[in-house]
């Protein structure tokens, strides 16, 4: 049976050439799996929040989470204006998401403490940033879940499924998700003014990829509880059942 390592760089060989493979992977030096190494567990039995960016999100008076661990993606930056003051760890793993025209991705270096962005792209701003890789469910040779930061996550066509995986690997066991709710066909858009670039792949991937992402969602739960970890959704709205769903009002 071959290893996650050797499925992986089986799929590079046959769509990649070497140079292409080096580029991709420039930043996952050595120096960054150090920096990787010295922040497992550093939140230990804490608990975070993974906010998305659902229009679920108008629902909720968001400033309750200033005083708690916060992680944000893509254009998360602009749920400032809702009341998110600051998060606290950004998570990207697709350079679309700030090469939209009117992105403002600068605004992200005064609003979160970490970068994690994808060992494939430069990041868009000038700040503390780790590197990851990653690798489809589909080459994961039956792998659900990478605890490890310094291997390939996995991933299920959404950034929140890496933001999961680095969550678990800081040390956090309790784990909110909101502004999840894959019910990109009945509610489009975001929790804030989108781009025409953000609108355009909220058509051709996020809605075609729902049932992955959910079934994504699920196989972290799944794994998660088998680890002593909850994952829960604290979403007022949306279709993700396959966790345990709370009342966001009653966590504060």
């Amino acid at each position: 049976m071959q290893t996650i390592e050797e499925r992986y760089k089986k799929l590079a060989d046959i769509f990649h050439s070497p140079e292409i493979r080096a580029f991709k992977k420039r930043n996952l030096t050595e120096e960054n799996f150090q920096k990787i190494i010295s922040i497992k567990n550093k939140y230990k039995n804490k608990r975070c929040f993974i906010v998305g960016s659902s229009p679920s999100l108008n629902l909720l008076d968001l400033t309750k989470l200033n005083n708690e661990y916060t992680f944000t993606v893509n254009r998360g930056y602009m749920l400032k204006e809702k009341g998110l003051c600051h998060s606290n760890f950004h998570v990207i793993s697709d350079e679309s998401t700030f090469k939209d025209a009117d992105s403002k991705y600068k605004n992200l270096l005064n609003y979160s403490d970490y970068l994690f962005c994808y060992g494939g792209m430069e990041p868009p701003v000038d700040m503390e940033t780790i590197y990851f890789d990653f690798l489809s469910y589909k080459w994961s040779n039956g792998v659900s879940f990478c605890n490890d930061l310094c291997r390939p996550l996995i991933s299920y066509q959404s950034v929140i499924h890496f933001a999961i995986q680095i969550a678990y690997y800081l040390g956090f066991n309790k784990i909110y998700i909101l502004g999840v709710d894959l019910d990109f066909a009945k509610n489009k858009g975001h929790a804030y003014i989108q781009t025409k670039g953000e609108e355009e792949r909220q058509s051709n991937h996020s809605i075609k990829q729902a049932k992955t992402m959910l079934w994504g969602i699920e196989r972290c739960g799944e794994w998660l509880k088998e680890n002593n970890t909850e994952l829960l959704n604290a979403s007022p709205k949306g279709v993700v059942d396959c966790i345990k769903r709370v009342a966001y009002e009653d966590l504060f």
